[in-house]
């Protein structure tokens, strides 16, 4: 088996599906993950998040984008670095629930940022489960 063979081979793609459900699972990953980083923009708002909130995030949203592409390419660490960057910025996203002088705007944002991540966990779920079709 020659490098060249070794890089076509069709494992990469085995691995993550290649399917419509995981594409869009991972676009919408990384739309989450430029939502994120967009919200750098709320360090300089008089009702913005705190920063100990919006760095983190950011930085989570950073290595969302950066793993995208190699997680589309069938890349398993890649992939797990989206989906473990979604989960824990999910998880962030529940102070603003506690926070009183939160807006509602930001409560708003946020329970549509989980709901979205989590439709895009059961693509991924829809995915994996699916059964696999022979390529002839």
């Amino acid at each position: 088996m020659n490098a060249s063979s070794a890089l076509s081979a069709p494992t990469a793609t085995r691995r993550l599906g290649g399917s419509a459900l995981a594409v869009t699972a991972i676009g919408v990953c990384a739309l989450l993950g430029l939502l994120d980083v967009a919200g750098t923009a709320g360090l300089f708002a008089d009702d913005g998040p705190p920063w100990w909130i919006v760095v983190p995030g950011t930085v989570l949203g950073l290595l969302s984008l950066a793993a995208t592409l190699p997680a589309l390419r069938g890349s398993g660490p890649a992939l797990l670095t989206v989906v473990g960057t979604r989960l824990v910025s999910a998880v962030m996203g529940f102070v603003v629930f506690f926070d009183e002088s939160a807006p509602h705007w930001a409560e708003v944002t946020v329970a549509v940022a989980i709901a979205v991540t989590m439709t895009a966990f059961a693509l991924l779920v829809a995915d994996a489960t699916e059964p696999r079709r022979e390529r002839g």
